[in-house]
């Protein structure tokens, strides 16, 4: 069985040889490149002057995140806030820092994917100037054309 490990190995330096053994014990040639102060492109070159092949690079994945209504309760308190957001013609972000809280818990909220805290619901009433009552009871969307 010929296997190719660091001890069989002619290394062309020693730099090169503590390289390509931190490499060959795992770690990825970004990390490889950080320990020893050399960029990964240059790590990949020495890996194909020692005849090491390099292993395919992870893929990473991006987390879905589910976006689907909790209830209909919260996708209607949501739709009404977008709804009034959208009557006082702000964007998300805007209407997210008057609101003190991230444009991304907005989106949340808005789609009823994430329970708004009652802390939450003051500052929304607050900024569009309505009793949280009225956020806490949603109606629907034809209904609101009329309401203020």
């Amino acid at each position: 069985m010929n296997e190719n490990t660091s001890t069989e190995r002619n290394y062309s330096s020693k730099r090169n040889q503590g390289i390509c053994e931190y490499y060959l014990d795992g770690h990825s040639q970004a990390d490889t490149g950080r320990k020893f102060g050399i960029s990964e492109s240059r790590v990949y070159q020495i890996l194909r002057l020692e005849n090491i092949p390099p292993r395919e690079r992870a893929v990473r994945r991006k987390k879905l995140i589910d976006t689907t209504p909790i209830s209909p309760f919260h996708a209607q308190v949501g739709q009404d806030i977008a709804f009034r957001r959208n009557k006082m013609n702000m964007t998300p972000a805007e209407f997210a820092k008057a609101a003190g809280m991230s444009k991304e818990k907005l989106r949340f909220i808005e789609m009823g994917a994430k329970e708004a805290e009652i802390s939450d619901l003051l500052r929304l009433a607050k900024v569009t100037g309505i009793d949280i009552q009225v956020l806490m009871t949603p109606r629907t969307i034809a209904n609101q054309s009329g309401a203020a």
